[in-house]
């Protein structure tokens, strides 16, 4: 199913008639299919080198790519306890933004079509936890569905029925995420995803009763 999914998203075209997207840009999704699919993360939008770097070309959350990926690969490995191989993740947009200055901003036009990919991904796939990162992607969950949440502050590590399955919202891995000024520190980020190990045991344990 995950191949099948992965030759429909490249074929989209909804945003490149418009101007939306970078000139380079194409579906950037995982390197190769996720072993489980019981938990997916959503991210909000391909990063500039994940598109335009020759070794790279999918959607990379490693530890050796920036600080945040390797947050998050600490995080999923000691906090959620899940080995690297189950990780099943993709973005709330595909493809990389037209370029705005030195940034790549997702447009609202860009955000509605692609909703219709990640629909699909979660309506074939039947992840158990979704876990939007960041108020951008914690946005895009509810085009799909309303939840009722539209600050991370108040919804970060809340679960909430959701689209037939669980939403646990989660805060970005970057630095400025972490900032405690304005984020969510180291401390509580890992208490955030020890309790995501949790709702992901007791929605296993309610499956096998």
């Amino acid at each position: 199913m995950w191949n099948q999914l992965a030759e429909e998203f490249k074929q989209c075209t909804l945003c490149k008639a418009d101007g939306l997207l970078d000139p380079k840009a194409f579906p950037i999704l995982m390197k190769q299919p996720p072993r489980s699919t019981d938990i997916l993360f959503i991210l909000e939008a391909p990063n500039r080198d994940d598109t335009y770097n020759p070794r790279k070309g999918y959607l990379t959350v490693e530890p050796n790519t920036d600080p945040s990926g390797r947050f998050f690969h600490d995080l999923f490995i000691n906090e959620l306890q899940f080995s690297i191989e189950d990780l099943f993740v993709t973005n709330s947009v595909l493809c990389l933004p037209a370029r705005k200055k030195d940034k790549y901003p997702v447009s609202s036009a860009q955000r509605s079509n692609c909703i219709v990919m990640l629909r699909r991904m979660i309506d074939e796939l039947n992840p158990k936890i979704v876990c939007p990162m960041g108020t951008k992607a914690l946005k895009a969950t509810d085009k799909l569905e309303n939840h009722g949440y539209s600050k991370m502050e108040t919804s970060v590590a809340n679960p909430t029925s959701w689209y037939g399955r669980i939403l646990f919202p989660l805060f970005h891995t970057s630095g400025q995420a972490r900032n405690p000024r304005n984020g969510r520190p180291e401390t509580m980020q890992r208490k955030d995803w020890r309790r995501l190990r949790s709702e992901w045991e007791r929605r296993r344990a309610q499956q096998t009763c």
